[in-house]
């Protein structure tokens, strides 16, 4: 007897199945579509993870100072002075570089607005030998800027004369001074003496 549950009606079988039309070895421009997916997610999943360093390093970073600076006390400090003083100290030789005032202009500037080193706190500079003229003294002040320097330009007449610093002790005038004759262009700087203001 037939067992009339599986039994559909249907004497032929179906022997092809049908095509499969995301199948990308067949069909390349779905090929190129998946790729491009492909690509999209990955770059998306890429920016996500950095999104997600960044706010990592943020806030343990932020983390780490406010806990130093809560279980320090209110009287320390999260910067050292002198890492401070570097910093400001920064700014303030970055705008001298970017500013193309002649030496004139900045010569005839107040005596208020020269005052950044008072002469009793800073009494010692590193003076250089000779008379330079303007263009020389420029060059000279800016490889010594670049090298990390302070450098002073005082116009006498027609010539400039070039001081290295000012500096607060006389010890961090005679390392300023065995580090300047150590560069390149020593020849230039054996003149270089320590001077107090």
């Amino acid at each position: 007897m037939q067992n009339i549950d599986f039994y559909d009606g249907k004497s032929a079988k179906n022997i092809n199945s049908p095509v499969a039309f995301q199948d990308s070895e067949y069909y390349s421009r779905m090929d190129a579509v998946n790729r491009k997916e492909l690509d999209r997610n990955r770059k998306k999943a890429s920016r996500m993870m950095s999104f997600i360093v960044g706010l990592c390093i943020i806030s343990f970073t932020t983390g780490l100072i406010v806990g130093i600076k809560f279980t320090s006390g209110p009287q320390a400090q999260i910067v050292d002075p002198e890492t401070r003083k570097a910093v400001s100290n920064l700014r303030d030789r970055v705008t001298n570089m970017v500013n193309a005032a002649p030496l004139e202009a900045r010569a005839n500037q107040p005596q208020s607005d020269q005052k950044v080193f008072p002469r009793s706190q800073y009494p010692f500079v590193l003076r250089m030998d000779g008379k330079y003229s303007e263009k020389k003294s420029r060059e000279i002040a800016q490889y010594l800027s670049i090298k990390g320097h302070t450098v002073i330009l005082s116009k006498t007449n027609n010539s400039y004369h070039v001081y290295i610093g000012p500096y607060e002790n006389r010890e961090m005038a005679e390392s300023s001074l065995k580090q300047v004759r150590e560069y390149p262009k020593g020849n230039l700087f054996n003149g270089l003496q320590i001077v107090r203001r």
